[in-house]
């Protein structure tokens, strides 16, 4: 995955960038809020685009830094200092295509080495405890998990079936080489 990451409105998506760095063939990667071609270089920046979009600061976590809006289960979780920021926290920000679109072909989690198809919470909970991770029990609104020797949290709908492909990527992307999202 190379290229830099593009913000707008409210959306952050991933670009090619034809510039490569001086020392390698590897690719620059930023982000970059498109109405206004702003680099986002830290948190404050970052904090007041996303705060001008509706995101609220949420303070219940001293390990990361995170962002909640109050109209949907979304959070954003970040590693406290700016310069970890990876490609994949951005995920966490990331809007999908338009979900109610009634061609879009619906969605499933699959669990690679048994090739299972995740149907509930309680399936997709055995997999996730057996990959280390645990229930974070800090949310009465959400469901999630947190791995403890990571920054990562997984936040999901508490109604099994308000799941929306965002929320399985986010599951892939933090689990990329046990799940799999699939077209069905």
């Amino acid at each position: 995955m190379s290229g830099v990451w593009v913000f707008r409105n409210g959306v952050i998506r991933l670009v090619e960038n034809p510039a490569s760095e001086s020392d390698s063939n590897a690719r620059r990667k930023v982000l970059v809020h498109q109405p206004t071609d702003e680099v986002i270089t830290s948190y404050a920046s970052l904090d007041r685009k996303l705060t001008a979009l509706g995101w609220e600061r949420y303070y219940d976590n001293p390990d990361l830094i995170q962002y909640h809006k109050r109209s949907s289960v979304d959070l954003i979780s970040l590693p406290r200092d700016f310069n970890s920021l990876k490609s994949f926290h951005l995920y966490d920000i990331v809007n999908p295509a338009n979900e109610s679109d009634s061609n879009a072909r619906r969605k499933v989690l699959v669990h690679q080495p048994t090739d299972e198809v995740i149907t509930s919470y309680a399936s997709l909970e055995r997999k996730l405890t057996a990959l280390g991770w645990e229930r974070y029990y800090d949310n009465p609104d959400l469901i999630q998990y947190h791995k403890r020797s990571s920054v990562d949290l997984i936040s999901l709908p508490r109604d099994f079936n308000s799941l929306k492909s965002f929320h399985l990527y986010d599951i892939v992307v933090k689990s990329h080489s046990v799940f799999e999202v699939r077209d069905i």
